[in-house]
């Protein structure tokens, strides 16, 4: 992980000096252990860098290309390394080793504007062209790491954080009224517009050139869910994502220091723990095991220590439990880093990075990405009766042990009757409810309008959907993968890890893996016979995850910890911050509704959540006063 900023100066001036210092020291965080900065022409480039792999030595950013003619800034890491490496075949053998910069700098002399797509990794980069007098800027396909920008009326300013683009007096820090009530709706996504209005996200799998006479964003890359893999037994699917998952993992065990993954109980985090170690003993990556780390809640239902432990005892691993509730200040709501929002189970992540670091380790693997990447979304359940599997599907929505149970015609009716309907008919209900539905009741009457409209725009393109149920099925799989939880994941863990300063990687959000689930027939996630889920992932993980997680039919969520920490623990305070609201200032909300989301918050997890996105706005609107 690394830290960028750049200017570009369209009318053909140079970059202020004193600009370009304090948008230096706004992304300092992520890069301690060396810095840079240039000004070339109209182009000023800012580097610091958190060196974690071997090649990270190399690095000395700035960099300049062999033909003196581009220079990178980058906060890059690259997977296909060798690959790269491999088109000159000179340099094989006779040059000094290659730097992540370096090969980016290679494959734009190579491809130009295509060169992130040939890319595989991580990775976000500004490449001043002098050439061409063009700024070209590029973020990878997943969108793991992050890239913002502002493009005013000199030029263009862009960077790792939105702090460093905000650091030119000229971008505007008013808040985007429409992204925050998305944020409060859990809706909010950096792909894009963001928080404030004066700042945009470059979305993943874009690029972005900005010369003296255009700006221009591009798309470079995109999932293509309807390309199926040819059909195979349970056995040789098992088997081709157990070799693709394996590649994902190694390819993240580069590190010049120990490493440690963080494991939550699940079977994700657990999986990607096991082949790590499982790697190493193949002579991967460091030769020290990798620490476990993992969150544990004695006395409430979320604590799954006891998974984590099985991990570390299956494969002789050092584990160690942190417990977030002992630090009663961690989780208070209280203004803290600009860009780090709120959220309890966001904050209670940094003890095990710490925890990590205190061990030798820098880099921690997580097991983000598996949800989205191989739950199957509600509509598949009508492929199942379809198949004639209905029996199955009636027992594991709870219908066939309990008939007359309104909560199992809840779970079956919409997903095993509704995909099954011709399409003109659930379009047509989802038209009449938006536009019967009142406005959303804590929302202040304009922005609730804005709101419904947007619904409305979304019922619309709804009504335009394909016929077919497989593809109805496959479009909500990518929206999983380029919706709210994964980009929200990523931008938390992102920012959480260069906090403290650390760096987070997710094998499950490695292109390979993300191309290979979207191909997967929905048998292979989903076992209708025995109505267990991730069903490719158990087969593939036989004998290395510990049966007690293999085996396990249901996550556990944070809710009661949540719960305990916002209505027990803070309770007053998030009460007090909620009283005297800067959203119902903004004409965001209106007071009564806030008061009515907290009430219910004590009885609805929804409700609760609200509250948690509405203190998380509170707090980032009073830090906007500094």
């Amino acid at each position: 992980m690394s830290g960028f900023a750049a200017i570009f100066m369209r009318d053909g001036g140079r970059p202020s000096e004193a600009l370009l210092g304090r948008m230096l020291d706004a992304v300092r965080h992520r890069g301690p252990d060396r810095e840079g900065q240039l000004i070339a022409g109209a182009a000023g480039l800012a580097h610091c860098l958190l060196a974690t792999t071997d090649e990270d030595s190399l690095d000395a950013q700035p960099l300049a290309g062999d033909d003196g003619r581009c220079w990178i800034v980058a906060d890059a890491r690259l997977d296909n390394r060798e690959e790269l490496l491999a088109l000159d075949a000179q340099r094989l053998d006779d040059a000094p080793p290659r730097s992540d910069a370096a090969l980016i700098l290679d494959a734009y002399r190579r491809w130009g504007l295509g060169c992130a797509s040939k890319l595989l990794g991580d990775f976000a980069f500004a490449i001043w062209d002098a050439g061409e007098q063009r700024l070209y800027c590029a973020r990878d396909q997943i969108g793991v790491r992050p890239l913002f920008y502002h493009d005013g009326a000199r030029g263009l300013r862009c960077a790792s954080t939105m702090q460093a683009v905000l650091a030119d007096p000229a971008v505007s820090r008013r808040p985007h009224l429409l992204s925050v009530a998305l944020y409060l709706q859990t809706e909010y996504t950096e792909n894009g517009q963001t928080l404030y209005e004066g700042v945009r996200a470059l979305p993943a799998a874009h690029y972005l050139t900005v010369s003296r006479g255009s700006v221009r964003v591009q798309r470079y890359w995109e999932p293509d869910p309807w390309r199926f893999l040819p059909p195979a037994s349970d056995e040789e699917y098992a088997e081709l994502f157990h070799d693709t998952f394996r590649a994902a993992v190694r390819c993240r065990l580069r590190s010049n220091r120990p490493l440690a993954a963080h494991v939550s109980g699940g079977m994700d985090s657990s999986s990607v723990a096991c082949m790590v170690e499982l790697l190493r003993r193949d002579g991967y990556g460091p030769r020290q095991p990798p620490t476990l780390t993992q969150l544990i809640f004695p006395g409430l239902d979320c604590d799954e220590s006891v998974f984590g432990r099985a991990v570390a005892d299956r494969w002789g691993l050092p584990w160690v439990g942190i417990e977030p509730a002992e630090d009663r200040a961690l989780c208070e709501p209280k203004p803290g880093h600009a860009d780090l929002y709120y959220h309890p189970t966001v904050l209670f992540l940094l003890p095990t990075l710490k925890e990590a670091a205190r061990r030798g380790a820098r880099t921690t693997l997580t097991g983000l990405g598996g949800d989205q990447l191989l739950y199957d979304v509600p509509a598949a359940c009508g492929l199942d009766v379809r198949a004639g599997r209905l029996a199955a599907v009636a027992h594991g929505t709870g219908l066939l042990p309990r008939p007359w149970s309104r909560a199992a015609w809840r779970a079956f009716l919409p997903r095993a009757v509704t995909p099954l309907l011709p399409g003109s008919v659930p379009a047509a209900w989802h038209w009449l409810r938006a536009r019967s539905a009142p406005q959303p009741a804590w929302f202040a009457p304009a922005l609730a309008r804005e709101l419904r409209e947007r619904e409305r725009e979304r019922e619309r393109r709804r009504d335009r959907a394909p016929e077919r149920l497989a593809d109805l099925v496959v479009q909500a799989r990518r929206e999983l993968i380029e919706g709210w939880t994964a980009t929200y994941q990523l931008a938390v863990a992102d920012r959480g890890a260069a906090s403290v300063g650390a760096e987070h990687r997710h094998p499950f959000f490695d292109l390979r893996l993300v191309e290979l689930a979207l191909g997967l027939p929905h048998a292979q996630r989903f076992d209708a016979e025995r109505w267990t889920d991730k069903a490719i992932l158990r087969r593939a993980m036989d004998g290395i995850l510990p049966t007690p997680v293999r085996h396990r039919r249901k996550a556990v969520g944070f809710t009661s910890y949540v719960r305990h920490v916002v209505l027990v623990q803070h309770g007053r305070a998030v009460q007090q911050l909620l009283a005297r609201s800067r959203l119902v200032e903004a004409g965001i909300v209106t007071q009564e509704g806030v008061s009515r989301v907290f009430e219910k918050s004590r009885d609805a997890s929804r409700a609760l959540r609200y509250v948690v996105n509405l203190a998380a706005m509170e707090l980032w609107l009073r830090g906007l006063d500094g």
